[in-house]
């Protein structure tokens, strides 16, 4: 919307500036810690140097008025430039450590080289994200009531179906992102930590268009007089393709990750209980696999925009109650455990 805006638009180049604004702040934050920690010199001035050079971008974007190719080509530089970011600080890391600590581990040695950081408070800051695009996603399907409708009936079932994929999105996706800091990805290994930061992103985005696909369908569905004329096929595919994308992204990040649940029933010694959740683990996923690309294919002109919508949340709906089965047998695990402790407590005070 910002890149390809009228030629005398204003958007982009304000979006732009907005960008350098933030990469000058974590430019400075960067240069902060490479002065203040003797030990992290070298990492924190190599990627406040890499911010310094995204905003210089971001201000060259931000000096083109004229919508052109040199303006979106910078902000593709400026999209890939995360990715770009994590592997060359992994591979400079890694020559680092290989040089001044030959003699030891890479992930010791590695250690010595970073900023010390707090997987729980990360894991908890990844969750407040998704918690924020979630918020942003209800308030865009929420229509203001001055508005004129020309559907108010298809306008409160079209709502309805998407509050119902919200909720269960959020349900669906803190399930996820693991309380445990040791069953997450980052805590697993160097690679599969790169990998969850690389998706997470994705994951975010999709859930992005999949909220403007929603709201599209809402406008259509309940003849919102102050919306321009929405095209019918195009807003089923931000919905589905979105919501593909969710799901798949999901897919891939539940596998970075300890399967859930299956090390605590371990530790209980409930081996056939933990053999049940792995198996209703491989089960979603193929469920999951095969709802994304029902989702892919799904966009249609013989559809109305209320049955993408009803499809959607049925198949949101059914993710979570296979989702919640791990969780109540883990419960049911607890609960059983601690009547054991409970009753074997008893039985000893009466033996006494």
């Amino acid at each position: 919307m910002h890149v390809e805006g009228d030629p005398g638009s204003s958007n982009a180049p304000v979006f732009a500036l907005c960008f350098a604004w933030q990469y000058m702040l974590l430019a400075g934050h960067w240069f902060r810690c490479a002065i203040a920690i003797k030990r992290a010199r070298f990492h924190c001035g190599l990627i406040g140097v890499i911010m310094a050079i995204h905003m210089s971008i971001s201000l060259w974007a931000g000096s083109i008025q004229e919508n052109n190719h040199t303006r979106n080509l910078l902000f593709w530089i400026l999209a890939f430039g995360y990715p770009l970011e994590l592997l060359s600080s992994v591979l400079v890391q890694a020559i680092a450590a290989r040089c001044w600590y030959p003699r030891e581990a890479f992930l010791q040695s590695r250690k010595k080289l970073m900023i010390p950081l707090n997987n729980q408070f990360h894991i908890d800051r990844f969750s407040t994200l998704m918690l924020m695009v979630l918020a942003q996603v209800a308030k865009a399907v929420v229509w203001r009531p001055r508005q004129i409708f020309g559907n108010p009936r298809g306008l409160y079932e079209g709502c309805g179906c998407a509050f119902v994929v919200l909720v269960c999105l959020k349900v669906f996706s803190f399930d996820c992102d693991y309380l445990d800091a040791d069953d997450h990805a980052l805590r697993r290994s160097l690679w599969r930590g790169i990998a969850f930061l690389l998706i997470y992103p994705i994951k975010i985005g999709s859930l992005f268009l999949m909220g403007c696909g929603m709201e599209l369908l809402i406008a259509e569905i309940g003849e919102i007089n102050s919306v321009r004329s929405v095209q019918h096929y195009w807003a089923q595919q931000l919905t589905c393709y979105g919501f593909s994308s969710v799901l798949l992204a999901d897919i891939l990040m539940r596998h970075l990750h300890h399967i859930p649940y299956v090390r605590l029933l371990l530790l209980h010694q409930e081996r056939r209980r933990a053999s049940i959740v792995i198996n209703v683990f491989r089960m979603q996923m193929w469920v999951q696999a095969g709802f994304a690309i029902a989702s892919f294919l799904l966009p249609s002109d013989s559809l109305s925009s209320l049955t993408v919508l009803i499809l959607t949340a049925a198949s949101m709906v059914v993710l979570c109650v296979i989702n919640l089965f791990d969780e109540a047998l883990l419960l049911r695990t607890v609960e059983e455990r601690g009547n054991r402790r409970g009753g074997g407590g008893g039985g000893g005070g009466g033996g006494g």
